[in-house]
């Protein structure tokens, strides 16, 4: 008997092992003994994320980078329009949608300005003028509302949200000391020079004229500098 029971148990234990082995399910249904039978199924394909961003028209890290440049905080910058070489350069300070515009004042009389600022607000499009030297001023102080179309001048965040598409022409230029990409936005409506680590345009170029923003800096201002500034000179 001893020897005919032992072989049974051991074909008894051999059963069990056998009819107790580990199942997995696939994520399509099906059952398998090993996960590795499932790995193709499992496997997402992501060639149509990369596809995606293609058809959203902006490759290689752009969008990012644009998205760097909407979040700037404050931005300070000379304005000129290469198309007029005579005219001054126009300092610019932006904190927010705040942006403070100085226009050219004339210091052969004194108290002869009526306007050497230009405050507005680039969101709901309003524009107040003011006048802060003492010196050169006809009255110090706040003007009132002046027409916004007349007075404001597009910024680089406002170059920014008019990109739809574009194509990276390259990314190793360099503008005002600064690494730039030279951008072709829209199918070649402009053609836009973005700071490569703050994302914020240095330049911005038409059919007609071409803008320079000149002197930047970034984040080094506040919102009290964008206000009204009693000038003693």
């Amino acid at each position: 008997m001893k020897k005919i029971i032992i072989p049974c148990v051991f074909l008894l234990l051999v059963f069990i092992v056998s009819s107790c082995s580990t199942q997995f399910v696939c994520s399509d249904g099906s059952v398998t003994d090993s996960p590795d039978n499932c790995q193709g199924a499992d496997v997402q394909d992501n060639s149509d994320v990369v596809q995606a961003d293609e058809v959203v028209g902006f490759p290689g890290g752009l969008m990012e980078l644009i998205q760097k440049g909407q979040n700037v905080q404050s931005f300070t910058y000379d304005y000129k329009e290469i198309s007029k070489p005579k005219e001054p350069t126009y300092p610019y300070k932006i904190y927010g949608s705040t942006v403070k515009r100085y226009l050219p004042v004339k210091t052969g009389i004194l108290n002869q300005n009526e306007l050497d600022v230009i405050i507005s607000d680039r969101l709901s499009k309003t524009s107040l003028g003011y006048c802060e030297s003492l010196k050169y001023c006809i009255k110090q102080g706040e003007i009132g509302s002046v027409d916004f179309s007349e007075y404001y001048v597009d910024t680089p965040f406002d170059w920014l949200d008019r990109i739809q598409r574009a194509e990276i022409e390259t990314k190793n230029e360099e503008l005002f000391g600064r690494g730039v990409w030279k951008v072709i936005a829209n199918n070649g409506e402009f053609t836009i020079w973005i700071e490569n680590y703050y994302g914020v345009p240095l330049k911005v170029s038409t059919v007609s004229e071409t803008y320079e923003f000149r002197n930047p800096k970034f984040n080094t201002i506040k919102s009290n500098d964008v206000e009204f500034e009693e000038i003693s000179s």
